[in-house]
C-alpha cells in the first residue's frame, strides 16, 4: 500500500499496516524531522524490520539532503533478513512509480521532469568480513576470519605489489614499499599487461569477463610463486578510479569537485604534495548498478564481472543509498577508522535487536590476555627482533626513513603515512597530516588505533620507543611485567587504571605517555617490516591494544585479575581483563557524528535505562504493545516433572542432576508428539553444555534423535549457521529436528523459527 503520514508518502509493500506498525512511523519520522535520535520498542514479529525500511527511504526519496540509510545488525542472517526485506519494498516502490508514469497525469510529468523516478532507484548492499565475501579460491580455504584476512593481505598489500612490478621487470632486488599512487599506479599498469584489456568505451558492451585462473595469476613474468597477486582486486584497482574526498587545505583549494573521480599522484617536481589529477578510468559509480544486494549477489557479481566483492562494496559505500552491516563498523574503534570513516554526518543510523548494544559497546573497548596469548606475544616479539635484525642487513634504509618520519612526528595515531593503499593519504601525510585527498575506498590498513577518534593523539611519538630495536625491549618489559601479574594471581584482583600504571612505572620504569603511543608505533613497524600475516601476530596486537587503553582512559576502565576460569575453579587459568565499565564511551562518537540514530529492539525494557546508560536524549522514546486478531499461541507452564521433582533453573538448584533427568524426559515427551521443529533455549552456553553432556550419559540424546534429529548451536559462528542450515532442512524434508539454543543469544535474535520451523518452543528456565 502507499500512504501519507504526516505530508509524506511512504511506500509499503504489504496490504495491510498493524496499528503499531503506523504509530511506529509517526515516532521514526518524528526523530527524522527534529535530526535527533531514537529509541523505540516494537515486539517481536510484529514487522519491525519493513516499517524502518519503508519510512527511512521514502523519507530518503522525499528529502534529498538526507544521507545514506545505516542499518546495523548483530549477526549475518539479520543482514541477509533485511536485505530480502528491502528487494521487496524496493521492487514495490518502482512498480509504483512507473505505475504513475504511465497514467500520464499532471502531477506525475512534474514528478518525472524533476528526476523523482530516477531517483526511486537505490543501490542497497550488505558488507561482512572477507570470510563471508571472498571468491579468491586459496583465501577462502582459510579456516577462520583472521587467516582469510592475512591471505588477502598477502595478495592485495601496497609492498608486494610492488615486488610484482619488479617481477615483471625482471628485477632481482626487492622493491621498497609504495609510497605514493604514482608507484600504485605502475603496479596497476603491469597488472594489467598479464592479460589484454579494452577500452573503457568497450568494455560496456563487450560480454562479461571469464573469471581468471587465480592459481597460476602472477604478474608479468614473475615465477611461480613469488608477488603472487589476486586477479579480482587488480581488475578492481586497473579498471576503476577511487573517489576522492578532499580533506585539509594545502595551500590550494582543498575540496574535490562533487562527482569528479580524481586520485592523488606525487608531482613531477618531486615535491611529494599530492595533487588531484584525472585519471583514465571508468568512474567509481559505474562499479554497481542500482539494485539490491546480498552477500551471495555481491559473490555472484564477482565472478561475473571479475571483480573482489569484498573491495567492490567498500567502494561502492560512498556512493550507496542503504549500507547494511555489523555493529563492529561503527562501534568498535578499530573497525569503523577503516570502514566507516568516510560516511556523511546527514546519514541515519539504525542500529535493529539493541537490548544488548551496551554489552557490545563495553566489549568493544576491552581486553582479555590469557596466559597463552601472553606467550604467543612472547614469540611475535622474538619474530619482530630477527625481521628487524635482517632489514638492517638487507635495507637499512626502510628502518631510517620511518625513524626520520617519526623524529618528524608526522605520524598520526592509526593514520600513518607512506602507503598509498593503506593509510589514504600519499606521500608524507596520513589523514588529518599536512593537506592532501583522501582516496575514498583506501582499504589496506593493517591496524587501526583501538582508542575513540576524540582521544587520538597527533604528536610525535615519545624518543624512547622511536628505534625499532628500543620499542622492541620495551615491549618485552611490558610482556614480562604482565606475566609477573598474571603468573602471581592467587585470588581475584581488582585495580584503577591509575594504581595499575602506577605499580607498572615502579616495577617496569614504563610511563604512560609511551603506552599511549604503543599501538601507533607498532603499526608503523610493522608497515615498515611489511608483514601481512596479521593473525600471526595477533598476542603483540593485544598486548598494544591494552597498552594503548590504559594509557589513554584514566577513568571508565578497570583492571582485574583472575587465578582461575569460573567454570572450572579447579583448573588454575589466570586471565587479566582491561574492562570497559561505560558503555557510553564507545557509541558517544556514533551519537555525535550522525543526523539521528534509531535504537530499536522488541524488548527494550525499561526503556527509559537506555537513554541513561548511552548518555543521550532521545527525541523520540516509546514502547508499542502488540496488536493479536487472534489466539496463536497457547503458552504452558510446566512446575514438576515426571516423577513430581520440582523443576527450576535458579542457581542453587542448577547442580541438581534429577532436575536435568526430568527437562531430558519432557523434551523427549514433546518430540514423539510435535512435529517438524522444535526449538529449546537454555539460559546459558554453561548451563546447556552441563545439560547436554548429561543427557549423553543417562542416554536421553539417544531416546530424542529416535524421534528427531539434534542439533545444538555453538559458540563458533560459522558451525551455528551449518547447525541451523541444516535443522532447516531436516523440518523440510519431513523428518524434524531439535534445535538446542541460548536464550538472548545470536540464533534466538533476529532468526524467524515461523510456520514448520518452530512447532514448538521451550525455555528450560527464564534468562
Amino acid at each position: 500500500m502507499r500512504f501519507v503520514l504526516d505530508g509524506l508518502t511512504v511506500f509499503f509493500p504489504y496490504d495491510y499496516l498493524y496499528p503499531e506498525q503506523y504509530e511506529y512511523m509517526k515516532e521514526l519520522k518524528r526523530a527524522l524531522d527534529a535530526k535527533g535520535h531514537a529509541a523505540l520498542e516494537m515486539p517481536t514479529g510484529t514487522g519491525k524490520t519493513i516499517t524502518l525500511l519503508s519510512l527511512i527511504t521514502s523519507y530518503q526519496l522525499a528529502h534529498p539532503d538526507v544521507g545514506k540509510l545505516i542499518y546495523a545488525t548483530r549477526t549475518v542472517p539479520e543482514m541477509e533478513k533485511v536485505l530480502a526485506e528491502l528487494k521487496g519494498l524496493q521492487k514495490y516502490r518502482e512498480k509504483c512509480l512507473r505505475e504513475d508514469s504511465a497514467a500520464g497525469d499532471e502531477a506525475s510529468a512534474v514528478a518525472a521532469s524533476s528526476g523523482e523516478y530516477e531517483r526511486g532507484s537505490i543501490l542497497a548492499l550488505g558488507l561482512s568480513s572477507r570470510k563471508n565475501m571472498c571468491i579468491h579460491p586459496a583465501a577462502i580455504e582459510g579456516a577462520d576470519r583472521e587467516s582469510v584476512d592475512s591471505m588477502c593481505r598477502k595478495m592485495t598489500a601496497s609492498w608486494v605489489r610492488s615486488e610484482a612490478v619488479d617481477a615483471a621487470h625482471g628485477t632481482a632486488a626487492a622493491a621498497p614499499m609504495a609510497t605514493d599512487d604514482a608507484e600504485l599506479q605502475q603496479v596497476r599498469d603491469a597488472a594489467a599487461a598479464a592479460a589484454p584489456v579494452t577500452e573503457p568505451n568497450e568494455r560496456a558492451a563487450e560480454q562479461p569477463p571469464p573469471v581468471p585462473d587465480i592459481e597460476d595469476f602472477n604478474v608479468g613474468n614473475a615465477p611461480p610463486g613469488t608477488a603472487r597477486l589476486c586477479s579480482f582486486y587488480e581488475r578492481l584497482e586497473n579498471d576503476y578510479a577511487r573517489p576522492v574526498i578532499a580533506t585539509a587545505d594545502n595551500g590550494s583549494n582543498g575540496t574535490a569537485a562533487a562527482g569528479a573521480t580524481t586520485t592523488t599522484t606525487a608531482n613531477d617536481d618531486g615535491s611529494g604534495n599530492p595533487t588531484p589529477q584525472q585519471v583514465p578510468k571508468l568512474a567509481a559509480s559505474s562499479l554497481l548498478p542500482p539494485g539490491v544486494y546480498t552477500l551471495e549477489d555481491l559473490r555472484e557479481y564477482g565472478k561475473k564481472k571479475g571483480l573482489c566483492p569484498y573491495f567492490l562494496a567498500r567502494r561502492a559505500m560512498t556512493y550507496a543509498n542503504v549500507v547494511v552491516y555489523n555493529y563492529q563498523y561503527l562501534i568498535d574503534p578499530k573497525v569503523s577508522a577503516m570502514v566507516s570513516r568516510e560516511l556523511e554526518r546527514e546519514c541515519v543510523v539504525v542500529f535493529d535487536e539493541a537490548h544488548n548494544i551496551d554489552n557490545v559497546c563495553i566489549e568493544a573497548l576491552s581486553v582479555n590476555l590469557r596466559s597463552h596469548t601472553l606467550d604467543v606475544a612472547g614469540r611475535n616479539l622474538v619474530k619482530l627482533g630477527e625481521r628487524v635484525e635482517k632489514a638492517k642487513q638487507t635495507d637499512a634504509s626502510r628502518l631510517q626513513e620511518e625513524y626520520s618520519r617519526l623524529v618528524s612526528g608526522l605520524v598520526n595515531s592509526g593514520t600513518l603515512g607512506g602507503d598509498g593503499a593503506g593509510a589514504g593519504a600519499g606521500a608524507g601525510g596520513g589523514d588529518g597530516g599536512a593537506g592532501g585527498f583522501l582516496a575514498a575506498g583506501t582499504e589496506l590498513e593493517l591496524l587501526q588505533s583501538p582508542v575513540l577518534p576524540a582521544d587520538v593523539l597527533s604528536e610525535a611519538i615519545p624518543g624512547n620507543i622511536r628505534r625499532a630495536e628500543h620499542f622492541l625491549a620495551f615491549l618485552r618489559r611490558l610482556l614480562e611485567y604482565l606475566k609477573t601479574r598474571l603468573n602471581g594471581a592467587k585470588t581475584v584482583e581488582s585495580e584503577s587504571t591509575v594504581t595499575f600504571l602506577e605499580s607498572l612505572h615502579k616495577a617496569s620504569g614504563i610511563d604512560s605517555k609511551s603506552l599511549r603511543f604503543c599501538y601507533d608505533r607498532l603499526s608503523s613497524l610493522m608497515r615498515t617490516l611489511e608483514i601481512t600475516e596479521m593473525d600471526e601476530f595477533y598476542g603483540v596486537q593485544l598486548i598494544a591494544d591494552l597498552a594503548t587503553l590504559v594509557g589513554t582512559y584514566k577513568v571508565g576502565f578497570a583492571v582485574i585479575i583472575e587465578p582461575f576460569d569460573a567454570r572450572l575453579p579447579a583448573v588454575p587459568d589466570p586471565i587479566l581483563q582491561l574492562c570497559c565499565l561505560d558503555a557510553s564511551l564507545a557509541i558517544h562518537p556514533v551519537l555525535e557524528r550522525f543526523r539521528s540514530v534509531i535504537i530499536t529492539s522488541g524488548t527494550l525494557s525499561p526503556l527509559d535505562l537506555y537513554p541513561k546508560l548511552l548518555r543521550f536524549r532521545p527525541v523520540a522514546l516509546r514502547a508499542l504493545p502488540m496488536t493479536l486478531t487472534r489466539e496463536c499461541l497457547r503458552p504452558v507452564v510446566v512446575t514438576r516433572g515426571a516423577d513430581l521433582t520440582t523443576l527450576s533453573t535458579r542457581f542453587e538448584d542448577r547442580g541438581d542432576d534429577n532436575v536435568a533427568t526430568n527437562y531430558g524426559k519432557l523434551l523427549v515427551a514433546l518430540a514423539k508428539t510435535v512435529p517438524d521443529g522444535l526449538v529449546c533455549f537454555f539460559v546459558s552456553y554453561s548451563y546447556m553444555d552441563r545439560i547436554v553432556s548429561l543427557w549423553d550419559r543417562e542416554g536421553v540424546l539417544q531416546q530424542l534423535s529416535q524421534h528427531k534429529l539434534v542439533f545444538v548451536e555453538t559458540t563458533d559462528v560459522v558451525e551455528t549457521t551449518l547447525a541451523l542450515d541444516n535443522y532447516r532442512r531436516a523440518c523440510d524434508c519431513g523428518r524434524g529436528a531439535v534445535f538446542l539454543s541460548i536464550a538472548r543469544g545470536k540464533v534466538s535474535e533476529g532468526i524467524d523459527f515461523d510456520r514448520h520451523y518452530g512447532r514448538c518452543v521451550v525455555m528450560m528456565g527464564v534468562p
